[in-house]
């Protein structure tokens, strides 16, 4: 990239964004050195509460909307930089509208804007967005209940969608929309798609310091610091607690990251090799690959730049035959030993959780309502 380019990485998530932005932190006085200031605030990660104050929305606490000073210190910041290029990352961008696309490039600099979005294959992006929506507690089905929301909208969100309210996967991971969204307001030839290869995790870390004019080897992965996906048994004790909590009438007395959560069960449970991975059951596997050839046919006629093989995108294998039941009576203990130890530190109060279909009815009340600002 030119000197003076404002590189602006907008994920979405599940696309390698975590270990991309680890690194990144973890060498930020070095790539400063070389000439790259990286915009996030001190001490964060990424610049995700950033982007939720530009959308007016909140982040982590839902009843707290993001102050806007947020986004104008951040503008302040990517301005005041002396250095060559600069790059902003944060997954949130990725539900900006049209209206702050251009709130965005106007403050950052329409010229000197150039936007990343980082992809991998839907058939590995909707069993790990479904596992961050659970480990968020944005759900509490099952992959399957949830990816037959997702492929085919019922409900209240089918009706929010017939009001012109998107879906909220399918806005981030229609990867091909995505990417002609904001190529509409900055221009094609300031677009760059990066496909990722699970194959080799570099790959990513190799295409931003090439953009970035960094050298090579200056990104490396940071052990322990990526998101990896949950297999099947995690995931089967994560909602067994969920089960249990909610039976119970037990809420988290303060708010508890996902992370936190994840934590104790490996440390309760070390990952086994043995453990199942969560794959695209065979009933949805035709309608995948459907949907994957339009993202990879419309990322081709984007006219965008693309870093990358573009037919790792198609990839879509139907589940393997005789797959190992889970073991229930494993993962009743593992869910009840949790639950057991979060009373006994402390971690639960009585209380109920707001449903699914609550949360969805105010996120949709809000989207009207930043419409209706607009």
């Amino acid at each position: 990239m030119p000197e003076g380019t404002r590189l602006l990485h907008i994920g979405p998530h599940k696309t390698g964004t975590t270990s991309l932005q680890n690194s990144i932190r973890a060498n930020r006085e070095e790539i400063l050195r070389q000439g790259v200031y990286y915009g996030a605030p001190e001490g964060r990660l990424a610049s995700n509460r950033i982007a939720r104050s530009l959308l007016r929305l909140p982040f982590k606490n839902p009843d707290e909307i993001v102050e806007y000073e947020e986004w104008e210190d951040q503008v302040a910041r990517v301005r005041a930089s002396t250095a060559g290029r600069v790059i902003v990352s944060g997954e949130e961008f990725s539900f900006c509208e049209k209206r702050e696309i251009r709130t965005l490039l106007n403050d950052l600099g329409r010229e000197r804007v150039h936007v990343v979005v980082t992809v991998r294959p839907l058939a590995k992006v909707l069993p790990s967005q479904w596992q961050l929506d659970l480990r968020g507690s944005f759900t509490s089905g099952s992959f399957d209940e949830w990816l037959r929301w997702t492929l085919k909208p019922q409900g209240l969100r089918k009706i929010a969608m017939l009001l012109g309210i998107p879906h909220p996967f399918w806005f981030r991971h229609r990867h091909d929309e995505l990417v002609t969204r904001w190529a509409a307001e900055v221009g094609a030839d300031r677009v760059t798609v990066v496909i990722g290869d699970d194959r080799d995790h570099r790959v990513l870390l190799r295409a931003f310091e090439g953009m970035l004019g960094l050298t090579d080897g200056t990104l490396l992965p940071v052990d322990g610091k990526s998101n990896p996906s949950l297999s099947a048994e995690e995931i089967a004790i994560i909602l067994r607690v969920q089960q249990i909590l909610s039976q119970r009438k037990l809420i988290f007395a303060e708010r508890v990251r996902s992370r936190q959560i994840q934590r104790r069960l490996l440390a309760q449970r070390p990952r086994r090799s043995t453990d199942t991975k969560i794959v695209i059951p065979a009933w949805a596997v035709e309608r995948v690959r459907e949907t994957s050839q339009k993202i990879h046919d419309g990322l081709l006629a984007s006219g965008v730049r693309i870093i990358g093989d573009p037919s790792l995108l198609l990839e879509a294998n139907a589940p393997k035959p005789g797959a190992t039941p889970l073991d229930i009576d494993e993962i009743e203990s593992a869910a009840q030993q949790m639950v057991a130890e979060l009373e006994a530190d402390g971690k639960l109060q009585p209380g109920q959780k707001k449903t699914s279909a609550t949360r969805a009815v105010t996120k949709i009340l809000r989207r009207l309502s930043r419409r209706a600002g607009s």
